[in-house]
C-alpha cells in the first residue's frame, strides 16, 4: 500500500491564508484611459462615462451602480 507524502507545515499555512484583495489602483488607469480615449473620439461624454462605469463594475462585481458611478466620477475628477 502506498503512503501519502507528508505535507510540510509551512505549505499548509500558506494555502489556508486568503489571497489579498486586488488593489483598485490596478484598474483605475484602465477606467481613466477608456474615458479619455472615448472623449477624444466621436463619443459623447455620457457614452464615455457609461463605458468607464462598465469597466469599473467588471473589476468590482456586485458593486451597486450608484457606487460604481461615484467611484468613476472620483477617478475622473482626481486624474493626474
Amino acid at each position: 500500500m502506498l503512503e501519502m507524502p507528508s505535507t510540510p507545515e509551512d505549505l499548509i499555512g500558506t494555502v489556508e491564508q486568503p489571497l489579498p484583495a486586488p488593489s483598485p489602483v490596478r484598474f483605475e488607469q484602465e477606467v481613466l484611459d477608456a474615458y479619455t480615449t472615448l472623449m477624444h473620439g466621436a463619443a459623447r461624454e455620457r457614452h464615455a462615462f457609461e463605458q468607464a462605469v462598465r469597466i469599473y463594475q467588471a473589476h468590482n462585481p456586485g458593486l451597486p451602480n450608484d457606487a460604481a458611478r461615484r467611484a468613476v466620477a472620483n477617478i475622473i475628477c482626481h486624474k493626474p
